[in-house]
């Protein structure tokens, strides 16, 4: 074998030993960044900011539940990892926060008597025929589930804003 030969051969090894791995690097960046852009179609900034005003009135829309538990689904399938390990942290730090809000949203909000809505409220009857002496008891059960309530979403939305900042930086999308 002459010598030009093997040099042609380590050259076209060594080309393809680096180009494999900016190849899969491509593809991983192409599959975050795929994921990225469902997430954001299922739950927008805009989604999120109207969601977290609305539930600053203790209520929340239909739509609002379904498009987080479309997210939910999605967010389960072994698919819809980041490769790349900062995003997926911080997903996975604001999928554990959006658990504990729909949790807490289950628990406490129910459907107001009018059957036409369309929304569900935090205790929408607590203090309807309760006595004089049992309405303070309420009022301060009320209090404590508002607070709660505050404490969750400001959790989640930080947690989805540190998510959308840190996918963007990734990924410069």
């Amino acid at each position: 074998m002459a010598i030009g030969e093997i040099i042609k051969e380590v050259l076209s090894f060594f080309k393809d030993w680096t180009t494999y791995p900016l190849e899969r690097l491509r593809g991983k960046e192409a599959h975050d960044k795929n994921i990225y852009a469902e997430i954001v179609i299922i739950i927008s900034p805009e989604f999120m900011n109207d969601f977290c005003e609305i539930l600053g009135y203790n209520r929340y829309e239909k739509e609002h539940m379904s498009a987080l538990m479309r997210y939910a689904e999605y967010s389960k399938r072994a698919d819809k990892y980041f490769f790349d390990k900062k995003i997926q942290a911080s997903k996975n730090e604001f999928d554990k926060a959006l658990a504990e809000l729909i949790h807490f949203l289950v628990d406490h909000f129910f459907v107001p008597r009018n059957p036409n809505l369309t929304h569900f409220e935090l205790y929408p009857d607590l203090l309807d025929n309760k006595s004089g002496e049992e309405i303070p008891k309420y009022e301060k059960l009320y209090k404590q589930r508002e607070e709660e309530l505050s404490g969750l979403q400001d959790e989640t939305i930080g947690r989805y804003n540190n998510l959308i900042r840190t996918a963007k930086n990734k990924l410069l999308v």
